[in-house]
């Protein structure tokens, strides 16, 4: 039997508490895995892209706050709202 990891939830928790003190686009993968304590190679095992992580902790029913960093244009923001609208009911942007 394999061992049983909560990386995933770790994960999860770490890209939340990140992205509520920053911003979606100041939040890099690296500074997610750093603060989960896990290693990129399993970011990438339980989520594609950033984006699908928002979107994963989205439906995990707790509060996201999805800032657009001040520096970030516009236009780099939609694939995170695209994926937010297909997959979350309920979803708040705004403006760092």
């Amino acid at each position: 039997m394999g061992r049983v990891s909560d990386a995933r939830q770790r994960l999860l928790d770490a890209t939340i508490d990140l992205i509520w003190q920053n911003s979606y686009g100041a939040v890099t993968v690296d500074d997610i895995c750093e603060r989960a304590g896990v290693k990129k190679g399993s970011f990438y095992y339980f989520f594609p892209s950033k984006t699908d992580l928002v979107v994963a902790a989205a439906l995990s029913g707790r509060a996201v706050n999805i800032k657009k960093g001040q520096f970030m244009a516009p236009w780099d923001m939609r694939p995170v709202v695209e994926k937010m609208a297909s997959g979350v009911r309920s979803y708040e942007l705004t403006s760092a």
